[in-house]
C-alpha cells in the first residue's frame, strides 16, 4: 500500500511517500518531500512537491525508488493543506489534470473511469459529484452532474474526498456520512459506515477484494464481494 504521511495536518509539502506491504512488514519511506503518490505501470512513481509533478523510477519487488526524481510537469493544481491534487491517470495511459498552482484548498480529482473517457470530480463542500468528457488531447469538457450525495447533515459540508471504482464501474465516494456507493449510471446503492469520517478508499489485497478506507484517525479494511479494477493501482 502506497500512501502519504505528514507530521502536519495542514501542510503536506514536508510529507513523505510510504509503502507498507499488505503481506506484513514495517512501513518504508520511499520518497522524502512529496505527497499524492501514484504508481504508473512501467515502473514509475508520480508525486507532487512545491507545485511540480515529479517522476522517479520505482522497483516493485524491492519497494524502493531508483535514481533521482525528475520534474515531469509544472503548474498542476493541488492543495498543500489537504494533500489533494487535481490529476488522474487511467490504466490505458490517459493523463488528465487541471492547470493551476499549489493553493490552500482544492477539491481533489481521484479517478478516471476504467476506459479513460470520463473524469469524475467530487465537491468537498457541496453534495454534487460531477462528470466530464476527456478529449484526445487530455482536456475535458461537457461538465454535468453525475450524482448527488445522500444523508449530508443540514448545515454541514459534504466532506466528499477520495474515490474508488470497482470492476463493475461502481463508484465509492468518501463523505461525512461514510463511503457512499453509486452504480455506473449514478444511482445510489448504499453507504458503508466506518467509525471515523473517511478520507480515501482503494481496493487491494488478493484479487482486489479488500476495500481499504483511510481516515485521519484510523485505517479500516472490509472484505468485499465486489472486486477492484483490473489495473495497477486503485
Amino acid at each position: 500500500m502506497l500512501y502519504s504521511e505528514s507530521r502536519s495536518a495542514s501542510n503536506w509539502e514536508g510529507a513523505n511517500l510510504v509503502v507498507t506491504p499488505l503481506s506484513g512488514g514495517p512501513p518504508k519511506v520511499v520518497v522524502r518531500g512529496g505527497y499524492f503518490g501514484r504508481y504508473v505501470p512501467g515502473g514509475y512513481l508520480l508525486y507532487m512537491n512545491q507545485g511540480t509533478l515529479f517522476a522517479v523510477r520505482f522497483d516493485l519487488d524491492r519497494l524502493e525508488a531508483l535514481g533521482q526524481p525528475l520534474p515531469a510537469l509544472d503548474g498542476v493544481s493541488g492543495s498543500v493543506s489537504t494533500g489533494g491534487v487535481q490529476m488522474a491517470l487511467s490504466a490505458e495511459g490517459t493523463f488528465a489534470y487541471v492547470p493551476g498552482a499549489a493553493t490552500a484548498t482544492v477539491n481533489p480529482i481521484e479517478w478516471l473511469t476504467r476506459d479513460g473517457k470520463t473524469l469524475i470530480v467530487d465537491d468537498t463542500l457541496g453534495p454534487t459529484v460531477y462528470a466530464y468528457d476527456v478529449q484526445p488531447d487530455g482536456s475535458v469538457k461537457n461538465k454535468r452532474t453525475f450524482t448527488q450525495l445522500r444523508d449530508i447533515p443540514e448545515g454541514k459540508e459534504s466532506g466528499a474526498d477520495g474515490m474508488a471504482l470497482d470492476r463493475e464501474d461502481r463508484l465509492y465516494v468518501t463523505t461525512v456520512a461514510g463511503v457512499q456507493v453509486f452504480d455506473a449510471a449514478g444511482k445510489y446503492l448504499g453507504t458503508i459506515k466506518v467509525p471515523r469520517q473517511p478520507a480515501n478508499a482503494a481496493f487491494a489485497g488478493p484479487d482486489k477484494r479488500v476495500l481499504y478506507i483511510t481516515a485521519r484517525e484510523g485505517l479500516y479494511r472490509i472484505n468485499m464481494l465486489a472486486q477492484g479494477p483490473d489495473r495497477i493501482g486503485k
